[in-house]
């Protein structure tokens, strides 16, 4: 009997790391999110920001946490 030779790392997978990387922006700086489309997380820090265009310009606003 023959084994299958698959291999769970293929470049089609979906892991969670590369489900990841496809939300970033490209300079990696910035984090999307597909289910909340405009809210963005700043990787440095790990703050969230709600993003919108108001009057032709995108406004980002930090979220925080009022405890």
């Amino acid at each position: 009997m023959q084994t299958s030779s698959f291999d769970s790392t293929a470049a089609g997978c979906n892991t969670p790391r590369a489900n990841r990387a496809a939300r970033l922006t490209k300079d990696g700086k910035w984090q999307g999110f597909t289910k909340v489309p405009n809210l963005l997380q700043y990787v440095r820090t790990g703050t969230y920001f709600a993003r919108r265009k108001a009057n032709g310009k995108c406004i980002r606003r930090g979220l925080t946490a009022n405890l």
